[in-house]
């Protein structure tokens, strides 16, 4: 049986077991904060729009203060002068027999200025704050496998210390947690996946993580 994974499947079981059983298992779902939703789909939207040069200047006459904001910030950034390779690329590839890894990255970029060419990974983050340690989040992991391991359908070629991830904040102007790749992290990437895949196939007992409680949208349903 084909099963399907994106990098909220895996952030979700390694913050609450109890939780992924919820929202994977039961497939109970709350709604968004409403304000953070509607901000970070605004600013995603705009980068894209920006990104394929569409006109905006009607759009940026309407935005409200805190989008504004935010906006000026991401605009501000070197990135958008870099070479423009994806935007909103959505990916669903392999990992292993039966496995999927699925997600839509923001943007993709080249620096041509560098000798290597190097291709950067782009994840607007709009209503939290940049992780302490980027290299442990699984959306940062799963972007750069999938990037690294489409090159070939994408009919481009390069190795993996050409490759970069970023999270761009759009609170503050040029705030920003990069990882370089290399080649061990991409085998390291795979071997966690796959790990963490057959940690939660063999999981039947989705235990509660007590730590997590106070954050936790399933707190009045947890058993």
């Amino acid at each position: 049986m084909t099963k399907t994974f994106t990098s909220d499947h895996f952030e979700t079981y390694k913050k609450c077991p109890r939780a992924y059983y919820y929202k994977y298992k039961k497939g109970i779902k709350f709604a968004l904060h409403k304000d953070t939703y509607k901000l970070g789909r605004s600013i995603h939207s705009l980068v894209d729009y920006y990104l394929r040069g569409m006109p905006l200047s009607k759009i940026e006459a309407n935005l409200d203060e805190t989008t504004q904001e935010h906006w000026q910030n991401i605009t501000k950034n070197p990135l958008l002068s870099k070479k423009l390779v994806f935007t909103e690329w959505g990916f669903d590839i392999l990992l292993t027999e039966n496995v999927w890894l699925n997600g839509r990255i923001d943007a993709v970029f080249q620096d041509e200025q560098q000798s290597c060419k190097q291709y950067i990974i782009a994840d607007w983050k709009t209503g939290e704050n940049l992780p302490y340690a980027p290299e442990e989040k699984y959306q940062a992991m799963i972007y750069m496998y999938a990037f690294y391991k489409s090159q070939k359908d994408l009919g481009i070629e390069f190795e993996p210390h050409q490759l970069k991830f970023v999270f761009v904040s759009t609170k503050e102007e040029n705030l920003e947690k990069q990882i370089l790749c290399s080649e061990e992290m991409i085998l390291e990437i795979e071997k966690k996946l796959a790990g963490m895949v057959d940690e939660i196939e063999s999981d039947i007992d989705f235990s509660s993580n007590k730590k997590s409680c106070a954050f936790c949208d399933f707190t009045q349903i947890c058993e």
